[in-house]
């Protein structure tokens, strides 16, 4: 019988335990002077609409919760041009959001894209059974009809005694979000600010991945003060997908349990918010001598921590979107001890002109990023990404965008993987 979850002490010794005591105990606390706050607020609060700080996922927009059902999505065509090193071959950029490949299909689940043409396809539908009650699935379709990418079917179900005025609970099951810091906001094409290329700290931790179990999550509010919270159990996100740059990083496989929390805090004003995220898990246990060669991660066991801080802030036309990431992949019986990462990202997005009704114009986007990661043979390997882009809302239906991208690489070899992508997006 496989053990829910794993003693950090056996593998990460009295310092990762000390790691994790700090973190949560900070994490608890915020959680804990939250809560106080609530009970303190009295029955003088004034009403606020908690929607406005919910830790929403991207289908969250597309959802109706007014009528007995709902049936959303919409269709991309883009077009890459990138130097020949831009994929997910050994050495190669880590490129998209969405897998073009699956292991289903024969081919390795993370196939090198190629410039040239290619489709993403969304369909969210869902229910509401009755106000407490929820139920939404999401589905990408990339290049096959028949192969699927299930990132949502999950049941979200908050009881009449866990909703108040100024605070709300709710309780999801099923497949959802890995609700790890902000970075999965950078999936779908048709909502992120970039249609095709991953921020770079997206391979600090899981990226763009999705979590099988159950979750709380909730928001409340009092006085000059807004927090949302999440907490976690599954069974880990499908990959650790920091793939195949310098370091082979495995699929979270066995049945041992992974914690993840965040809470968000909106001081002051609700443009302004800061979040919090803690990640534990095992990846592997024991070492598999047969199936990979010693210079691969995925030869020893380990298990795997992340931290992460993230904030949001909006001001009149300007919007700033940063996240910081660190992990830790602790490794049993292998040449180092540990597998340390840590990277950032930062964007800004910039409205151009106006949104006016049908018509919400031009909006200017940058970004730049930077990952640094161990390898087990080969040292510490860097990239620094640097990204370009102009969006153009034809319509409330039709968005346009044209993106370029720079990656610079530090302790190796230059790779030829720069370029541009202009992609075209309906939605319905």
């Amino acid at each position: 019988m496989k053990t829910p979850f794993k003693s950090a002490k056996s593998k990460c010794g009295t310092r990762g335990l000390l790691h994790r005591s700090v973190f949560l105990i900070i994490w608890i606390g915020i959680f804990t002077i939250g809560i106080s706050v609530i009970v303190s607020a009295g029955e003088g609060t004034q009403m606020v609409d908690l929607d406005r700080f919910r830790n929403d996922t991207p289908s969250e927009r597309y959802v109706s919760p007014l009528a007995d059902s709902f049936f959303h999505g919409y269709s991309t065509l883009t077009y890459a041009d990138f130097g020949r090193e831009f994929g997910d071959e050994p050495a190669s950029t880590r490129p998209h959001l969405v897998p073009d490949r699956s292991s289903r299909s024969g081919h390795a689940p993370f196939g090198p894209i190629e410039s040239g043409f290619q489709f993403d396809t969304t369909l969210i539908f869902g229910a509401v059974p009755s106000p407490n009650l929820l139920i939404t699935t999401e589905m990408h379709i990339e290049r096959s009809a028949l192969d699927p990418v299930i990132t949502e079917a999950k049941l979200r179900w908050s009881p009449s005694g866990w909703t108040n005025e100024t605070w709300r609970m709710r309780m999801v099951m099923g497949r959802y979000w890995w609700p790890f810091g902000i970075h999965n906001e950078e999936w779908f094409s048709n909502v992120n600010r970039f249609s095709l290329v991953s921020p770079a700290a997206g391979e600090v931790v899981p990226a763009h991945y999705n979590e099988t179990g159950v979750m709380l999550e909730g928001e409340w509010v009092s006085g000059r003060f807004a927090w949302n919270g999440l907490f976690s159990l599954g069974n880990g996100p499908a990959s650790f997908e920091l793939h195949d740059n310098e370091v082979h990083t495995p699929y979270d496989h066995n049945g041992n349990r992974t914690v993840t929390a965040r809470v968000g805090v909106f001081p002051a004003t609700t443009n302004l918010q800061v979040g919090l995220s803690f990640a534990d898990g095992v990846l592997r246990e024991g070492i598999d001598v047969t199936s990979f060669p010693a210079t691969d991660a995925r030869r020893f066991g380990a298990d795997f921590i992340a931290y992460g801080i993230d904030g949001t802030y909006r001001f009149e036309d300007v919007e700033t979107r940063s996240y910081w990431y660190w992990s830790k992949e602790h490794l049993e019986a292998a040449p180092i001890p540990s597998l340390n990462r840590n990277g950032g990202t930062l964007e800004v997005v910039y409205a151009l002109t106006k949104k006016t009704e049908g018509k919400n114009g031009l909006t200017a986007n940058g970004r730049v990023g930077t990952v640094k990661e161990v390898s087990l043979m080969e040292g510490t390997f860097r990239r620094t990404q640097y990204g370009l882009g102009l969006n153009w809302d034809v319509t409330d239906q039709i968005l346009f965008k044209l993106e370029y991208f720079l990656h610079d690489e530090q302790n190796t070899r230059e790779l030829d993987n720069n370029g541009f992508v202009l992609s075209a997006t309906a939605n319905f």
